[in-house]
């Protein structure tokens, strides 16, 4: 692969705004990352001009439902993979696959087929198709308030029970990373002692 120069009007980094900046790609690895004048561009890069464009690292976006009119929910390596690409064309390089309340058995099945696509993403060859990649699940609920419910069904909010949330992580298969819990539900004491057992 060609070593690539994009050249741009501004570039942010963990720890500086660069301005008139020059990001050096060589086989997908960024080599270098500075101002124009510091940074020397081989002769043999290929240039792109952008010097309205801001660069900055990629987005990895925690609270993911769907994208591309799929929903995480749905947890088909079909309808994972359009999320992923469509997440991919937007800036965002990985993400958390949002759950919404639903019944358990539902969770559950989500959870599963969100493993699968985990693990199956690892072992891959690449599409040619930039995407995303799917790096857990956030359990948004069944452990919410019902009061503070928003879009989530009444009808599958649950009481905190750590039994369901046992449920919950079996079928995600060490790929849980976040749960969103109401704290003030009785009961929902245990289940964040269970979640921080197993680094949620």
């Amino acid at each position: 692969m060609p070593l690539n120069a994009i050249l741009a009007g501004c570039a942010i980094t963990p720890t500086e705004e660069i301005s008139d900046a020059v990001v050096l790609v060589e086989d997908d690895r960024i080599l270098a990352v500075g101002r124009r004048d510091a940074v020397p561009i081989p002769r043999s890069a290929l240039q792109f001009q952008m010097p309205h464009a801001t660069l900055v690292p990629g987005f990895i976006d925690v609270h993911v439902h769907g994208a591309g009119g799929q929903d995480v929910m749905r947890a088909t390596p079909e309808s994972l993979a359009v999320v992923a690409t469509t997440l991919a064309r937007r800036g965002t390089t990985s993400f958390l696959a949002t759950t919404v309340t639903a019944s358990p058995e539902m969770l559950c099945s989500s959870a599963s087929g969100i493993a699968d696509y985990i693990t199956s993403q690892s072992n891959a060859a690449p599409s040619g198709n930039p995407m995303a990649e799917l790096l857990g699940i956030h359990f948004e609920g069944p452990f919410i308030s019902r009061t503070r419910r928003g879009v989530h069904p009444e009808q599958w909010i649950a009481g905190a029970s750590p039994e369901l949330f046992r449920q919950l992580l079996d079928a995600a298969r060490g790929r849980a990373r976040i749960l969103t819990l109401a704290p003030e539900l009785p009961g929902a004491l245990a289940v964040v002692d269970a979640a921080r057992s197993v680094g949620i």
